[in-house]
């Protein structure tokens, strides 16, 4: 086993840097801000202090930098985790606990930056996603190499599956600005994705009992629900940004003037996102209503937004990705559908497991949503009772402690 002598921790900051690094890091800020489309060039260079000239030295167009800021990023997680291996079952755990912690310790020194890739990776072409997702396999092997020989009997799939629900609780801090100092930060996370790593693999099959409540919008065959169904199936396969309302009302076999004069995209998916929440609202209160326990419930909420996340996973994709590029009147709506879960979640686990501040859970709970999104992509989103119940035995682990 070598020694790893590295600081992830320490990010080199832009006034120290030479002049493509320099806007790289100047890129992930604005990229961050703004997401891929609505940031420009000319904003880059004057933040790094760089002319066009020099960024045209660099870089060929705003795509190359957008490229290599996503790609950096992977990779710095990966550098952190180099020279962290062993070939001795004794030593396997050890390993693994440092590679988790030095993982976590680059997600929290990038944190405000190191998130926007979770959601405008979409935005990469075909062969710079294929490298993007060589880089996180990558970081999948190195945990799952040691987590084997510590844990024999792991098939490989189901190591890998916890492999990417850890570093998925680790690059969830990017996805949300609770504040909680970094020690705190560090501990939570690392004491969280290891659990994931020191669970037994869930049941082949598992008997669903309550079925995820059907949103409305997907049997709504009205003109409004053609709309929205090419809508979300546009947006799902290429990002909100990259959807223009002309496309959607040509894959609804709907009257493009009729469109452009009576709707927005914004629009047509924020009635999407307010009827999908009226199920998941729905099946919410049911896990609230049916509980006899503060465990319970947290676990009934738990399994209710994974079922929800499964059947409606197309908008849930659009909604975590992109409502915050929704036009700005609907902003607020947006906010207030994530609130409604969140702080639900959020009181059921300190009623749970009192132990945990306010902060603490709000902190596990965008973990455990973020996991479910991660994993479900992962998954291919195959929404059968053995996937769904995986799938929910990782989230429940996060949000109570279940192995």
């Amino acid at each position: 086993m070598h020694n790893d002598t590295s600081n992830p921790g320490a990010a080199m900051t832009a006034t120290d840097a030479d002049p493509r690094t320099r806007l790289r890091l100047v890129a992930a800020g604005v990229f961050a801000k703004r997401g891929y489309n609505d940031a420009s060039v000319e904003e880059v260079c004057s933040e790094a202090g760089v002319d066009a000239e020099t960024f045209s030295a660099h870089y060929e167009d705003k795509y190359a930098l957008f490229k290599d800021v996503v790609l950096a990023n992977a990779r710095e997680m990966v550098r952190a985790t180099d020279g962290i291996e062993t070939n001795d079952p004794r030593q396997a755990r050890s390993v693994i606990t440092r590679i988790i912690e030095n993982a976590t310790r680059v997600a929290i020194a990038t944190r405000a930056t190191g998130g926007f890739y979770r959601s405008e990776h979409r935005y990469l072409r075909r062969e710079d996603a294929r490298e993007l997702s060589g880089i996180i396999g990558e970081l999948h092997r190195r945990v799952r190499q040691p987590l084997m020989l510590h844990r024999p009997k792991l098939t490989e799939d189901d190591a890998t599956l916890m492999a990417a629900a850890a570093f998925s609780v680790i690059a969830s801090i990017t996805i949300h600005a609770t504040s909680l100092p970094a020690p705190k930060v560090q501990t939570l996370l690392t004491v969280t994705a290891m659990r994931m790593l020191d669970s037994e693999p869930s049941p082949a099959q598992v008997h669903m009992d309550q079925p995820a409540t059907r949103p409305a919008w997907h049997d709504d065959t009205s003109r409004d629900g053609q709309l929205l169904k090419a809508a979300v199936d546009l947006c799902f396969q290429r990002g909100y940004h990259a959807v223009t309302i002309d496309e959607v009302a040509t894959a609804a076999g709907v009257d493009v003037e009729w469109a452009r004069q009576h709707t927005s995209l914004s629009d047509i998916l924020t009635r999407g996102c307010l009827s999908g929440h009226k199920a998941l609202e729905i099946d919410l209160n049911y896990a609230l209503e049916s509980s006899v326990s503060a465990r319970d419930t947290l676990l009934g909420l738990c399994r209710a937004y994974v079922r929800h996340y499964m059947v409606d996973y197309k908008l849930m994709t659009v909604y975590l990705a992109d409502a915050r590029n929704f036009d700005d009147g609907n902003h607020g709506t947006m906010l207030a559908l994530q609130d409604y879960s969140v702080n639900l979640c959020t009181k059921a686990m300190q009623d749970a497991r009192p132990e945990l501040s306010h902060t603490e859970a709000t902190f596990l709970v965008f973990a455990a949503m973020s996991l479910v999104s991660d994993l479900a992509r992962m998954l291919r989103w195959k929404n059968d009772d053995a996937t769904t119940s995986r799938i929910e035995k990782f989230a429940c682990m996060v949000m109570a402690l279940i192995r």
